[in-house]
């Protein structure tokens, strides 16, 4: 039986099975994660993704953090494995039954802003 090739032309490597070990171009990322390579690039600004290295002016993505990223995107309340708790919806909310309730249009909160302009009779 002859060598297998990968599409680039070298002996495919039973090491590059481990979706830890795949480096995917753009392009390749988005097919993998089913989504366009610009939704990649916008992950990647919003820093749901990070290129681990560089080919000439492409960026490179191992095949597991494209794969969490995906998940995490189509499941945002799902905890993502060994983290054990989802993530917090509004970091800067109280949690449920702590805060305190609301009087309407946040007048009381910019009302005592020495910033907010107020109104002069």
């Amino acid at each position: 039986m002859p060598p297998q090739f990968s599409r680039r032309g070298t002996q495919a490597d039973p090491a590059l099975a481990d979706p830890s070990r795949r480096l995917l171009t753009t392009a390749e990322a988005a097919e993998v994660a089913q989504v366009s390579p610009a939704c990649i690039r916008q992950w990647v600004r919003r820093g749901y993704l990070r290129p681990v290295a560089r080919y000439g002016k492409r960026n490179l993505y191992r095949e597991d953090h494209v794969l969490r990223a995906e998940r995490d995107r189509r499941n945002p309340g799902a905890p993502s494995p060994g983290t054990g708790t989802p993530p917090p919806r509004n970091p800067g909310a109280p949690s449920p039954g702590t805060g305190t309730p609301s009087s309407g249009a946040g007048s009381a909160r910019h009302a005592a802003s020495p910033d907010w302009p107020t109104a002069e009779r």
